[in-house]
């Protein structure tokens, strides 16, 4: 059996402990060489694992360091049929069955045969000798990278028919169950910034004559494999953002007509393989600044976002640029509508920049400051392999901050008199004169465009 899987609860992920017999183990991921996968967390998430098989007469090596064979009968509440739907699901497309089964499996008349080597043994046998991994998955559970187990598990896990059978939640405390496993989470990642795990297919430790066995021993090296252990098959998508002034380092500190170039950064999950089933995956990314902080160049009815640009780099580190129309669409709204987003990138295929970082950048310049300068983007992202219209959300904000000095011209001899009507002025670098906005309620602005050069103070505040 290739199709070796094992999972823990949430409490014993970050030890992962040496798996004992009945116990099912699952780890976090660990991203592989050439892959931009950002691990995810345990926070929040539920299993339940429902038993697909049990095992019969389990053998061990001469020196009882490992198995070397077994039987598989099927579990309570799950029958023959059942797991030849399972098998046709992912063996079978459109009436023609895979290339590399086709010696053992017949699928004319619409009904599933074997043939072959493989004519004698039950359905759930046909799973254990035929669908086996070809390598280690994103995630690194080693045996793993098979389509068949991938479609085989998910045809399990929507089928409904696992409902009637033996469940067995995943936690600390039940570990008196044994056998083939499909563990399946709820759908607790709504809304989240991480996607909802895959099913996945894996088998406890066995117990042979008291011992517990997790290693399975293969003629072919290559088709060992341990029992009771897997990688979490999920990932997190993580949205950051950063701002920087084009004149100078001074980033955050914002004066009126400033400009600032803003980077959003973001990661695709994998659409290709461990995602296949959502049939049109969505990624966005929105950004909504303030009304204080215009992305947009406007002339007439027209609006579009200044000078933004879209960059994709893969795990290899090869960075493309995106082109707008082909690979992205991007939807801008004036400040003043009030809008949810100031404006919304969308993928035009997430599917083809999967694993990839996207990075967004743009231009904002500065045109009020009378209220808090805050910006924030948020990716929206198709995260549930088996729910085509649950979204994850991961956002990220960076705010700009105003300076503010409060004057009041008063009595010389009496700093309880304020002088009002009384003006001044202020000079900057080579006593050149600094320009001003005003509100008309005693707050000036720094403004390299502004028409007032001097202030007339009571109580002022220069900004």
């Amino acid at each position: 059996l290739a199709v070796g899987i094992g999972g823990v609860s949430a409490a014993q992920a970050d030890e992962a402990p040496t798996p004992q017999a009945g116990t099912i183990t699952i780890t976090a991921p660990v991203a592989q060489a050439d892959d931009n996968m950002k691990p995810p967390t345990f926070t929040g998430r539920e299993f339940t694992a429902y038993q697909l098989a049990s095992y019969v007469s389990p053998q061990t090596n001469a020196d009882h360091t490992a198995i070397t064979g077994y039987g598989l009968a099927n579990a309570a509440g799950v029958n023959d049929a059942d797991v030849l739907s399972w098998i046709g699901a992912a063996a079978v497309t459109n009436g023609t069955v895979d290339p590399n089964l086709r010696s053992v499996l017949n699928a004319s008349g619409g009904t599933l045969t074997f043939t072959g080597e493989a004519a004698d043994l039950t359905p759930i046998e046909f799973v254990a000798k035929y669908f086996y991994g070809t390598g280690t998955d994103r995630y690194g559970n080693q045996m793993a990278n098979s389509l068949q187990v991938r479609l085989f598990a998910d045809a399990a896990a929507t089928s409904g028919k696992l409902k009637d059978g033996t469940t067995a939640t995943v936690s600390p405390t039940q570990a008196q169950f044994t056998g083939l496993y499909l563990i399946n989470e709820t759908d607790s990642q709504s809304g989240s910034a991480q996607t909802v795990s895959r099913a996945m297919i894996t088998g406890t430790p066995m117990t042979v004559d008291g011992k517990a066995y997790a290693e399975v021993e293969s003629s072919d090296p290559a088709r060992s494999f341990t029992l009771g252990s897997i990688a979490l098959k999920a990932e997190q998508v993580e949205t950051a953002k950063t701002v920087a002034e084009t004149s100078s380092a001074n980033n955050q500190i914002a004066q009126m007509q400033s400009q600032r170039v803003f980077t959003i950064t973001t990661n695709v999950p994998d659409y290709t393989h461990e995602y296949s089933g959502i049939a049109d995956p969505v990624f966005t990314v929105s950004d909504k600044p303030s009304t204080d902080v215009d992305p947009f160049t406007t002339t007439g009815a027209q609006t579009t976002v200044d000078g933004l640009k879209l960059t994709a780099t893969n795990g290899k580190g090869e960075t493309s640029t995106l082109v707008e129309g082909t690979d992205y669409t991007v939807a801008t709204r004036p400040d003043t509508a009030n809008a949810d987003y100031g404006f919304t990138i969308t993928l035009t295929n997430p599917r083809a920049l999967s694993g990839d970082t996207i990075t967004a950048t743009y231009k904002a310049t500065v045109t009020a400051l009378t209220q808090a300068l805050t910006n924030t983007a948020t990716s929206n992202f198709s995260n549930d392999p088996y729910d085509a219209q649950s979204m994850g959300k991961a956002s990220a904000s960076m705010n700009l901050y105003t300076t503010r000095i409060a004057i009041s011209k008063v009595a010389y001899d009496d700093a309880g008199t304020k002088l009002d009507g009384a003006q001044f002025s202020v000079t900057g670098a080579n006593n050149a004169a600094v320009k001003f906005s005003t509100d008309g309620k005693g707050n000036y602005y720094v403004d390299p465009n502004g028409t007032e050069t001097a202030v007339t103070a009571g109580d002022v505040a220069i900004y």
